[in-house]
């Protein structure tokens, strides 16, 4: 619930570095539950570019985090290579694991904007593709 701390998590991202979502704190992040083969979050990856590039400005203080279910890590790779996503990249091999089930992810994409004070800003923001995230996201960076 937006208020609310966020659940706090730690994870190895692509890379094999140990990624801890508290360490984002005084950052807004925009957190991505999705999946290679899912249709629609490979949908908003194109309008995901799009939007880094109007927020440009403030890319220092938003963190991009895709949390893929794949179970197959080398597809998730390929994805994220042949789909240029940009963000902080980790995987956790299924939906029904602790960090999804935190977030009650029940299908994909999902979204949420994590404050900068570590609480859930928005549980169901606005999709990359959607006209209404730019603002959703300025207002999650005055907060």
């Amino acid at each position: 619930m937006p208020g609310n701390p966020a659940p706090d998590f730690t994870i190895n991202d692509i890379d094999g570095n140990v990624v801890k979502l508290s360490d984002y704190k005084g950052k807004v992040v925009y957190l991505d539950f999705w999946a290679s083969w899912c249709g629609p979050c490979i949908r908003e990856m194109a309008p995901a570019k799009e939007l880094k590039k109007r927020m440009v400005d403030y890319n220092n203080d938003i963190i991009y985090l895709y949390i893929s279910i794949d179970t197959d890590a080398a597809k998730w790779k390929e994805a994220i290579e042949k789909h240029e996503i940009t963000g902080v990249h980790a995987n956790v091999s299924g939906r029904n694991q602790p960090i999804p089930g935190a977030y009650n992810v029940l299908f994909i994409p999902t979204f949420y904007i994590i404050g900068k004070d570590g609480n859930i800003f928005d549980n169901n923001p606005p999709r990359p593709s959607s006209p209404e995230i730019d603002g959703v996201l300025l207002k999650a960076l005055e907060g």
